[in-house]
């Protein structure tokens, strides 16, 4: 009995010590792995190097603190490489659609690796690890985001809420009670209010502030830093006329103003009139002209209740000196553009009528006409008024719509190979990285499984981080 007892306990340990082998050796491949996803990064182009190091830092994956933390300051270190400085999105004019440049733009930024949101994205990681550091990261950015006034000719706007956020985060997260009554939380926030350059931001400080309302002297320091700051003609029509009209600034004024009557509201609300004056009787762009009194803007109108006693009236906002609108070339107007269009939409009646008995279309016949419209597709190049980007964007959504529709098997294989090929040669990738890794973002959704497959005949580090990325589910 002794002995029964002696060797199934020897037995008991022998299995936990197989077990505890099998978990240290998987462990290490992982680790392993994340390695060398974290080399993987340091090939890739810096906005999706800083956006893997992220994902790594955030993940489970590493589990020491100070490992997370040194990749959240490398990341931080690359931002500087980055091209695309701040987010912007689509102004949504009348005539606007989202086969132009301007809108695949807007999608481009979206995926939020400009530089400014990726700063805003490292420093939210860093608050949950190191709130000190987090801290002195936003007070080296000074408050200043560098927005110089846009023109009427701009189709994008600036979009920079994310990083109003994350200051707000980090002065709710890392400043102590006593800190708070010595007012040095409300000096931390008021520099990122005093620099404000550009009408785009005067939303996100407003929401800002309304983060902030529990001290009344803290409150007071905050509304006369904005009432200081959006007190003049910022000489921008377009992002003033955007913010006024989209970002719901009457409705900001209306919450941070209501209640009892105090000495700041009042100023800020008079800054506020002051905000609308001065911007709407500088010059203004074309497509914001107001006409007549019968087409007041609606944004006016929600103004003019909060000025009862004086509201605006059509000779304050009648817009005088007039830019010029953008000027916005629209996809699929050019002959090749036009041509290759008209071949998608036979091809796509065709298929329609395969297999019916009185179709005279078989299904060789059917292919030769996808494999024709691949050949035209790689001779389309842009030319006359068509800019590289124009034709990429074109070209990838013809290419997108064909693996789409195609059904599985050595034709769209095919067809996805030349798109993959087309990506990997694509000039965009240097010139611009948002925009082309838009379209590699979207097919690698579309079809991970063939587009992983693929990309191993086609050396790219971009590729390789974003198959790594996929495969360590980050």
């Amino acid at each position: 009995m002794l002995i029964a007892v002696l060797s199934g306990a020897v037995f008991g340990q022998d299995a936990q010590s197989r077990h505890e082998a099998v978990t240290d050796q998987s462990s290490i491949e992982d680790q392993l792995s994340i390695e060398g996803l974290i080399a993987q990064s340091r090939l890739a182009a810096p906005e999706l190097g800083v956006d893997v190091l992220l994902r790594i830092s955030k993940s489970n994956k590493i589990k020491d603190i100070e490992r997370k933390k040194a990749l959240l300051e490398e990341a931080y270190r690359v931002v500087s490489n980055v091209k695309n400085r701040v987010r912007r999105k689509i102004v949504p004019f009348a005539s606007i659609s989202v086969d132009t440049h301007p809108g695949y733009m807007s999608y481009a930024y979206d995926l939020k690796l400009d530089a400014v949101s990726l700063k805003s994205r490292i420093i939210r990681e860093m608050l949950v690890l190191d709130k000190d550091r987090a801290r002195q990261m936003i007070f080296d950015l000074n408050g200043t985001l560098g927005l110089k006034p846009l023109n009427c000719e701009d189709a994008l706007v600036y979009e920079v809420t994310d990083i109003y956020r994350t200051v707000a985060a980090v002065g709710k997260q890392a400043f102590t009670r006593s800190e708070i009554e010595e007012g040095l939380r409300a000096l931390f926030i008021s520099n990122w209010i005093e620099k404000i350059e550009s009408p785009s931001q005067v939303g996100p400080v407003l929401s800002m502030i309304a983060e902030f309302p529990d001290f009344a002297f803290e409150r007071s320091m905050l509304y006369t830093s904005v009432s200081n700051a959006i007190r003049r003609d910022f000489k921008d029509d377009r992002s003033f006329t955007y913010a006024l009209d989209r970002e719901q600034l009457n409705s900001m004024i209306v919450r941070l103003t209501s209640g009892v009557e105090e000495l700041p509201k009042i100023e800020l609300l008079s800054a506020y009139r002051q905000f609308i004056s001065k911007n709407i009787a500088a010059a203004r762009c074309r497509d914001n002209e107001i006409r007549d009194e019968e087409n007041i803007p609606r944004f006016i109108q929600e103004a003019n209740k909060l000025f009862i006693d004086k509201p605006f009236t059509f000779e304050d906002i009648a817009s005088n000196d007039l830019l010029e609108s953008p000027k916005i070339s629209h996809y699929w107007q050019s002959e090749k553009a036009r041509r290759i269009s008209r071949e998608l939409r036979d091809i796509r009646v065709a298929q329609k009528d395969l297999g019916k008995d009185d179709s005279i279309m078989t299904e060789e016949d059917w292919g030769a006409r996808v494999r024709k419209l691949l050949e035209n597709l790689n001779g389309w190049n842009a030319e006359n008024e068509e800019t590289d980007s124009e034709v990429f964007n074109q070209k990838c959504v013809i290419y997108r719509v064909l693996v789409g529709m195609i059904p599985d098997g050595n034709l769209k294989r095919n067809v996805l190979q030349d798109f993959v090929r087309f990506l990997h040669s694509s000039k965009m990738q240097r010139e611009n990285f948002i925009e082309w890794f838009l379209h590699v973002n979207r097919v690698a959704n579309d079809d991970p499984t063939s587009f992983f497959d693929l990309i191993s005949a086609f050396p790219n580090p971009n590729f390789s981080a974003v198959a790594a990325l996929k495969i360590e589910k980050l």
